[in-house]
């Protein structure tokens, strides 16, 4: 029977439709070589930490959080989550299944980017000494970051960019239209980096015709829309309140029901070309009541969590009919 990498492998979209996928790097096996990372400085302020080298490709083990600690989105511990597959990422196979990808990682109020073709000087090497070349990309989870792809299908580029500093609080905002705005500040500011970032520093030669080059982007307000405002925090909230019918505590007026969203995107190589998805996930988290551990024992309540993945989205190439 065939793993969750083989799985994910053979139709990585299907999987993702079914599976909320959170990416997350194992420390114990994960490190930076500050020798190939590229520092280039924006004017204006600001610079791009371009990934070279072995920094570019690790290897992606998909499988269940059981007996992981997994830090989540906002703090939580996502280790004992339901419907939740983690892509565990480490610098060597952790697992015979295990996969090389191409990844990039993140860091508050950072713009990092990668080309996704192997490194001319210091490409990664198996162990017959082969380049690896992967036709998988990922990077870290995001809950606020936008990611822009842009470049010829054969070989993109793409950007991991953050802006944590910049517009305020999103999710502590005490309105609909402060969050708003502060959503449309973060999103613009990353937009005007990464354009910035492209005319500054281009990192392939631009082609002006031909829709497969044109730039896109996965921001918060796509992946994550519906959690940016108070309003829509709630809206989700009432209407995954259905899916804990099973617990009789909250049907009795007790306990409550707590939701949060974030996203995943991946790259995936089909016959030369590539494309990228954006996933939306859900976390809901209820209470659930179990009997006693005595006879007569007033009954346990537990809190319990499960992702729903929403959807599952091609945002690149950008085709224009």
């Amino acid at each position: 029977m065939p793993d969750s990498n083989e799985l994910f492998l053979a139709d990585p979209k299907a999987f993702a439709k079914k599976w909320s996928l959170f990416p997350t790097v194992d420390w114990n096996s994960f490190s930076l070589d500050q020798s190939h990372i590229k520092q280039l400085a924006l004017r204006r302020g600001g610079e791009v930490l371009q990934m070279q080298g072995t920094n570019k490709v690790r290897y992606c083990n998909i499988r269940r959080p059981a007996n992981l600690t997994v830090p989540g989105d906002f703090m939580d511990d996502y280790g004992p989550d339901l419907n939740l597959y983690v892509m565990q990422i480490t610098d060597a196979p952790a697992i015979a299944s295990a996969f090389p990808v191409y990844y990039l990682h993140w860091g508050p109020d950072a713009t990092g980017r990668m080309a996704l073709k192997p490194s001319p000087k210091h490409p990664k090497r198996d162990g017959k000494n082969r380049v690896i070349d992967p036709d998988v990309f990922v990077t870290a989870a995001v809950q606020g970051c936008s990611i822009f792809v842009d470049g010829p299908v054969t070989a993109p580029v793409v950007y991991h960019i953050n802006a944590t500093s910049v517009g305020g609080e999103v999710f502590n905002a005490a309105s609909d239209a402060a969050a708003r705005q502060s959503a449309q500040a973060k999103v613009g500011h990353m937009r005007t980096v990464h354009e910035r970032a492209q005319r500054q520093h281009p990192k392939h030669r631009y082609v002006r015709h031909g829709p497969r080059h044109a730039s896109a982007e996965a921001n918060m307000t796509q992946y994550m829309g519906d959690f940016v405002t108070p309003t829509g925090r709630a809206g989700i909230t009432a209407r995954h309140d259905e899916r804990a019918w099973y617990n009789l505590w909250g049907l009795l007026g007790g306990g409550h029901t707590t939701t949060i969203q974030g996203g995943t995107v991946f790259g995936i190589r089909r016959h030369g070309e590539w494309a990228f998805y954006r996933q939306t996930r859900t976390r809901i988290t209820y209470d659930v009541l179990e009997p006693g551990e005595a006879p007569y024992a007033p009954p346990v309540v537990r809190r319990e969590s499960k992702w729903v993945a929403t959807n599952c989205v091609q945002f690149w190439p950008v085709y224009r009919g």
